[in-house]
């Protein structure tokens, strides 16, 4: 009999061995077959379901997965095992401490093969860990509190009255993992860090509690749990992070910026640093600033072809105003970068005025804002304009001095770029007008502005095709008409399960999702004459703009990203 299944190919090659060793007939292998197509129960719960786990069948299992497989209500409870880690991370991760001895943990995993949270159990516990399969539904019944361990006199590592003078109390139990020792928090920090570079994290979010201190890391634009620690380390890592940063450690009252650089996995990390008080302590955010891991090349970024070739002819123009709009954490740092990586030739003096310097580039004068002594975005492009330059970057226009100045820049020969946060392109005009910036110059000096998000990528290790339910084609407008189709029947998109490559979330990596408006001579006609917002948009669709709607479902088509990613991200009205 032939073991197929197309889409979980793994688990049917599972079952064929089981059907080769007698463990399953013929009967049983189409039952499985169906249920792992229909489904998405994993394999060790279906057999489970139906009878078939067997002792035989578990020892030929733990063969063919290289891993011991427990059942929880048939194991001997260890309280000391279940004391090191909390229950939220238990729960959030689907794991167990099933037993501990010495330095050893037995660690029940729904997923064992998640290597990721072998290493963060690792260094939460100091201990070396072996993995073992538990069951889902296991798991779940454990949790809900349907079955618990078996209890008895002997552990797996033996009677427990032969290390009884090992037990503590909870309380002292926590205390031991307090790496309280100057060394301990040394490696804790560096550990913390490169952990996070490792699995591409942006920030790194320290937080304290009432009895706890939580680490978080944001991946792909989202804060994962990553693990606790016992709210007496908090003080020690918090003065270490300051040392490190050159703040003062006495200080606890006030806010505190600083920057520090160490040497992850054989790479410069440069990393600023934010400590704020709090009732429960300092909180520490960390943002990692790893140029290798970023793509300073517009093609990378993932833009669509048309709205990148407009994009990079309108950047050879020898003047004129860019802006690039969006929300904070919406890409535009690397957008402006790419595009200056792009202009930076031997023969132009490129001027940037930023708050802070995110990233360094060789070849281009950088400049950072500091209020402390009034060095401000308006007073750094007055400098600016004596220093003949060609092209200028201005971080960001807050105020309508740092708005006039840059705008009769581009009028008098100078290309300048910059961000606005606003929700659509459209809406830049109106924002700056606000700003008391005459309609005739702006419409005469803006050459194009560029809106855009960031949505997550399916991760392709976990990925599957799922059928679109009506509420999301609504909330898409995919509707009869909508976005020039046609009837609408069922449609299908991609999503990822989750799985260890995507640390569970079912996304990984992130792409540029843009809106780009060139001005034209009804936009420009209808700038001059502060038409609203709606009314500029119009025109610059009939100009040929695609919205960030349409390029959004058109990443949602094309197996890139999911309908939830650009319902959550994409907010404006088409």
């Amino acid at each position: 009999m032939t073991v197929e299944s197309a889409k979980r190919p793994k688990e049917a090659r599972v079952v064929s061995k089981l059907l080769d060793d007698g463990l399953l007939t013929e009967d049983h292998v189409r039952d499985v077959l169906y249920e792992l197509e229909v489904g998405d129960m994993p394999l060790l719960d279906i057999l489970d379901n139906k009878g078939l786990l067997t002792k035989d069948m578990l020892q030929r299992l733990e063969g063919i997965y290289n891993f011991k497989i427990k059942r929880i209500q048939e194991t001997p409870l260890d309280e000391k095992a279940l004391q090191v880690l909390s229950p939220d991370f238990i729960k959030q991760r689907r794991i167990l401490p099933l037993a501990l001895k010495g330095n050893n943990l037995l660690l029940g995993m729904v997923n064992p093969q998640d290597l990721s949270t072998v290493d963060d159990v690792r260094m939460i516990t100091k201990t070396e860990i072996e993995p073992a399969m538990i069951l889902a539904s296991d798991f779940a019944k454990y949790i809900s509190g349907e079955i618990s361990f078996k209890k008895r006199e002997e552990t797996m590592f033996g009677k427990e009255a032969d290390d009884i003078s090992a037990y503590t109390d909870s309380q002292q139990q926590k205390e031991k993992f307090t790496y309280g020792d100057d060394e301990s928090v040394v490696d804790l920090v560096d550990s913390i860090v490169e952990e996070a570079v490792l699995k591409r994290a942006s920030d790194v979010h320290i937080e304290p509690y009432e009895d706890k201190i939580a680490l978080r890391y944001r991946i792909d634009g989202s804060l994962l749990m990553i693990s606790e620690f016992p709210k007496s380390i908090g003080p020690a890592i918090v003065s270490r992070i300051k040392i490190l940063s050159t703040l003062d450690i006495s200080e606890r009252r006030r806010p505190q910026d600083g920057r520090m650089h160490l040497n992850v996995a054989n790479k410069e990390i440069d990393m600023r640093v934010s400590i704020m008080p709090c009732t429960q302590g300092e909180k520490v955010v960390l943002r990692i600033f790893d140029k290798k891991a970023v793509a300073m090349d517009l093609e990378l970024l993932g833009f669509p072809e048309r709205e990148l070739k407009t994009f990079k002819s309108i950047l050879q123009k020898p003047y004129g105003m860019i802006f690039v709009t969006g929300p904070t954490g919406s890409g535009k740092s690397t957008t402006l970068y790419s595009a200056l990586s792009l202009l930076n030739k031997e023969d132009v003096n490129i001027l940037t005025a930023e708050d802070p310097v995110e990233f360094y580039i060789p070849g281009i004068t950088q400049s950072q804002v500091n209020t402390q002594i009034n060095l401000t975005f308006a007073s750094l492009l007055r400098s600016f304009l004596r220093q003949d330059p060609d092209i200028v970057m201005v971080g960001e226009i807050r105020d309508s001095e740092t708005a006039e100045i840059a705008v009769r820049a581009a009028m008098t020969g100078h290309l300048v770029l910059s961000t606005l946060h606003t929700n659509d392109a459209a809406s830049s005009f109106p924002r700056l007008m606000d700003m008391d910036i005459e309609p005739f110059l702006l419409a005469s000096s803006t050459l194009c502005v560029l809106a855009q998000r960031l949505v997550r990528k399916v991760c392709p290790e976990c990925v599957r095709e799922v059928q679109m339910p009506d509420d999301l084609k609504v909330a898409l407008g995919i509707s009869p008409g909508g976005f020039g189709f046609g009837p609408v029947g069922e449609i299908t998109y991609f999503e990822g399960t989750g799985c260890s490559a995507c640390f569970g979330t079912g996304y990984k990596g992130r792409i540029v999702v843009p809106e780009l408006l060139v001005i034209n001579d009804e936009v420009r006609s209808l700038v001059m004459s502060r038409a609203p917002s709606k009314e500029i948009k119009s025109a610059a669709i009939k100009g040929g703009m695609r919205t960030m709607r349409e390029n959004g479902v058109d990443l949602i088509f094309k197996g890139i990203t999911t309908p939830q990613e650009i319902v959550k991200k994409i907010f404006t009205e088409d």
